[in-house]
């Protein structure tokens, strides 16, 4: 039993150079598709910019109004308090931890002499810790929020095609209704595992 464990661990170590070469040589090919697919979304929007209407269009400064002129209120209210909510977070929060992610902070720690006490005491310096952290945070949110942004944009332009074809748009009860049945997988995919 330990002997085969041994040879099972000694083999899957020699193993390892190749794997990770393998993996490197083909980290070119997965960033290109990755590459693609960001290109051909941003493709997409800049073609729903060009052959949406005046509402769509406004839905790409004031996000979620597409969806409020054709009715969506539920879905256009939940996109415009995102963009609020982004953005007072955004200024009030992220952009101060940002500007402090290239240097880690501009305070550093060090001594001070402290006349009254005849001492050096040891002054605080900004914790470069958090900075990373809040600093990642803010970059996931944002990330978050162009995901959200790109998805606004879709959503009122399908709107706009359904209204053109004269077709029933869905309200946002409908589409948790539609969670909880023909669109369950989507539900289940949610979840984390």
């Amino acid at each position: 039993g330990q002997r085969r464990a041994v040879i099972r661990f000694t083999r899957s170590v020699k193993s390892l150079p190749g794997r990770v070469g393998g993996w490197i040589s083909g980290l070119p090919r997965r960033l290109g598709g990755m590459f693609r697919s960001l290109l051909g979304a941003v493709i997409s929007v800049g073609l729903i910019f060009i052959r949406g209407d005046w509402a769509t269009r406004l839905s790409f400064g004031i996000m979620g109004f597409g969806c409020l002129r054709r009715g969506r209120i539920g879905r256009g209210l939940i996109y415009l308090f995102t963009q609020i909510a982004f953005w007072y977070f955004f200024f009030t929060f992220g952009v101060g931890w940002l500007a402090l992610m290239p240097t880690l902070g501009k305070v550093a720690q060090g001594e001070v002499w402290n006349e009254e006490k005849g001492i050096f005491e040891y002054a605080r310096g900004d914790n470069s810790m958090l900075v990373l952290l809040y600093g990642i945070v803010t970059l996931i949110v944002i990330l978050l929020y162009v995901c959200i942004y790109f998805s606004s944009i879709r959503v009122c332009y399908d709107a706009e095609c359904r209204a053109r074809r004269a077709e029933r748009i869905p309200t946002l009860g409908d589409e948790i209704a539609a969670l909880r049945d023909r669109d369950f997988h989507k539900t289940l995919l949610f979840l984390p595992t």
